[in-house]
């Protein structure tokens, strides 16, 4: 399958929890994390939890004020992806 399922919801503590199911695999996964860790880091300023697995990543963002996190803290251009986890 193609399709990406991407759940948001708060966790036990108030803060953002993204759960991105995929069917990519680890290696990709985890280069991907890393970079949307650099992106929720660069817009926030937090230090998120961001793990990769298997079957998807998990992101934990600490709450905030400002703008909402939506999934386009997920969505990179490949060419911008190659360059920040080089």
């Amino acid at each position: 399958s193609r399709h990406l399922v991407l759940e948001r919801c708060r966790d036990e503590i108030g803060d953002w929890r993204f759960i991105l199911h995929s069917p990519y695999g680890r290696r990709v996964h985890e280069p991907w994390a890393l970079a949307i860790a650099g992106r929720i880091h660069a817009l926030w300023g937090a230090d998120a939890s961001v793990v990769a697995s298997d079957d998807g990543i998990v992101a934990r963002i600490p709450d905030t004020d400002g703008k909402l996190p939506d999934a386009a803290i997920f969505l990179f251009e490949p060419e911008k992806l190659l360059q920040i986890v080089r």
